[in-house]
């Protein structure tokens, strides 16, 4: 695919918003997908633009990326994805970005009057630190 001309367009944002439907268009559920169908694939994906377009590049792609590891997790059944290991994830996630992250058991979450999520967790998989 070539965008050659985005007449109207701030390139950053067109750039952004390019880059952004090719890859969240590009989400593959992966194992729990039934058979059947193949999903197209963009190997290569070439626009020219001007400079001023990188930072919507960079953002397209972030957010981009950003969806699929949040669908990714909301394909998950739940006793896969169980409160500890949804927080074992968010730690990694954080960690790759140079993020602090501070996750809270369930007595921390019930003293702050949060705890929404306790209603879904079994007492053999407790959230924790």
């Amino acid at each position: 695919m070539v965008f050659a001309a985005l007449e109207g367009f701030e390139p950053g944002p067109a750039a952004q918003a390019i880059v952004e439907g090719v890859e969240i268009g590009s989400f593959d559920v992966g194992a729990y997908k039934t058979e059947g169908g193949e999903q197209s694939v963009i190997e290569e994906l070439y626009m020219a633009l001007p400079d001023s377009a990188a930072a919507g590049l960079g953002r397209g792609m972030a957010v981009a990326r950003g969806q699929h590891t949040a669908r990714a997790l909301a394909n998950e059944p739940g006793n896969r994805l169980t409160p500890t290991v949804l927080a074992e994830r968010a730690k990694e996630l954080a960690a790759d970005v140079g993020l602090e992250i501070e996750v809270f058991d369930r007595a921390q979450l019930e003293k702050l009057g949060g705890a929404a999520p306790c209603s879904a967790l079994p007492k053999a998989a407790p959230s924790r630190r």
